[in-house]
């Protein structure tokens, strides 16, 4: 878990930050500003190929990463597990669920 956070989430900036792939300014941690924002990164439709790998983990899972508000996507894909994610999933499947979100931002936040 700390491994995801130390590689994708720093603190939030204090002042603004210059993206490298859209040169604009943000004030958001780096994956927020990579999923939500910058235009470059093609991140809709890699998000919607991310959340169909979770299809064959958990249907009930996919139909939630869906409908979930996006702050709470960006905690999933770092890491966090609460008690939704424990019911919709079987734990032992937890695992690969991790794997698929560290490829997912890697390829995200590298190009």
């Amino acid at each position: 878990m700390k491994f995801l956070s130390r590689l994708c989430c720093k603190k939030p900036p204090e002042q603004p930050v210059l993206c490298s792939k859209c040169t604009h300014q943000h004030m958001h941690i780096e994956v927020v500003h990579a999923l939500f924002e910058c235009p470059f990164t093609d991140s809709p439709t890699r998000l919607q190929t991310f959340i169909e790998t979770v299809r064959p983990l958990s249907a009930p899972l996919h139909e939630h990463l869906k409908n979930v508000e996006p702050a709470t996507l960006v905690l999933y894909l770092m890491g966090m597990i609460d008690d939704i994610i424990a019911d919709l999933m079987p734990i032992e499947l937890y695992p690969e669920f991790l794997i698929n979100c560290a490829n997912f931002l890697q390829s995200v936040l590298s190009g």
